[in-house]
């Protein structure tokens, strides 16, 4: 299984070529070892 830890950092809207809007999630991902 594979996965990502990160905190919440907040919502936001990004638009497609066609000016569609979707609703993304901004996550805040550390370091990885």
């Amino acid at each position: 299984m594979k996965a990502i830890l990160g905190r919440k950092v907040g919502m936001t809207q990004v638009f497609g070529e066609d000016g569609e809007a979707v609703s993304v999630t901004v996550i805040e991902a550390g370091p990885c070892y």
